[in-house]
């Protein structure tokens, strides 16, 4: 079972969340996007004007930082561990 499904026109529809929603159950709030509280989840916008919703586990930060050809950044001191991403992270 997939946590993300793409709908047409490019809208990101977390079920689990709808669902939750629906029920009555408290989600969680908007945040700055520019200044998350967690930079592996949040939206960012593209070069060429898109949009893609970033959703990564702090354990796959390596992972991810080789796949967008920064492996280094996985044994940077400032982006070993959550809190050191979210204090160094910008948009």
């Amino acid at each position: 079972m997939s946590d993300v499904v793409v709908a047409g026109g490019g809208r990101l529809v977390r079920r689990d969340v709808v669902q939750a929603a629906l029920c009555g159950a408290k989600v969680l709030p908007l945040h700055d996007r520019k200044s998350p509280p967690n930079p592996l989840v949040n939206p960012y916008q593209t070069s060429d004007g898109g949009w893609l919703i970033l959703m990564v586990q702090n354990h796959d930060w390596p992972s991810l930082s080789m796949a967008i050809s920064h492996p280094e950044l996985s044994i940077d001191c400032a982006f070993t561990d959550g809190e050191k991403r979210a204090a160094n992270s910008r948009n």
